[in-house]
């Protein structure tokens, strides 16, 4: 029986040698077998000089959504709320109120009540921004909050966009025939 326990010690990862072999470079022979598909590596001077970038970012299109043109916060959505200028359609509720600026913004807002699944809240969110983008040159000079409420089907969706459009057309006409009175007293 001792003699069957050293055998196993012997085994045991205590017994281990602790000497430290280098790793060895992988050795790749080249010859008959190699794949002759596969193009070989020939070795080029490294480039010198600036590259261009390689980024997937375009350059800022007319139709864009830049930081500029969005209402972000609590303290930007609250004037437009209070200004009380506002249209409703079956999809969605668009309130305005001019601004000294020359551009436009958007906000938009979207209840999980209407929306429960996040799916749907992204598609209604998309749908206003395109919506704006398309025609943010005739909407100037007036910050907008597009509120859902309800959730845009699939089937509903083109009904959904021209409901967008004209209710930020209608909210536009509405809030900017508001300053001229008041200007005009």
């Amino acid at each position: 029986m001792a003699g069957f326990s050293n055998e196993l010690r012997q085994d045991h990862e205590t017994d281990l040698s602790t000497v430290y072999h280098p790793p060895q470079a992988h050795a790749r022979i080249q010859g008959a077998h190699e794949n002759a598909r596969r193009p070989r590596r020939i070795a080029f001077a490294p480039r010198k000089g600036a590259r261009a970038s390689r980024r997937l970012k375009r350059a800022a299109s007319p139709n864009s959504f830049s930081k500029a043109s969005r209402l972000v916060g609590q303290n930007a959505f609250a004037p437009v709320f209070a200004y009380k200028c506002s249209v409703a359609g079956k999809f969605f509720q668009v309130y305005a109120r001019p601004n000294l600026s020359t551009g436009s913004r958007l906000g938009i807002s979207v209840n999980k009540r209407y929306a429960p699944r996040a799916v749907a809240r992204n598609s209604c969110k998309r749908l206003a921004r395109e919506m704006f983008r398309i025609s943010r040159n005739e909407l100037t000079g007036a910050d907008f909050i597009v509120r859902a409420r309800g959730a845009v089907l699939a089937a509903s969706r083109a009904e959904a966009r021209t409901e967008v459009l004209d209710l930020l057309r209608r909210a536009w006409q509405l809030c900017s025939g508001g300053v001229a009175a008041a200007q005009n007293r």
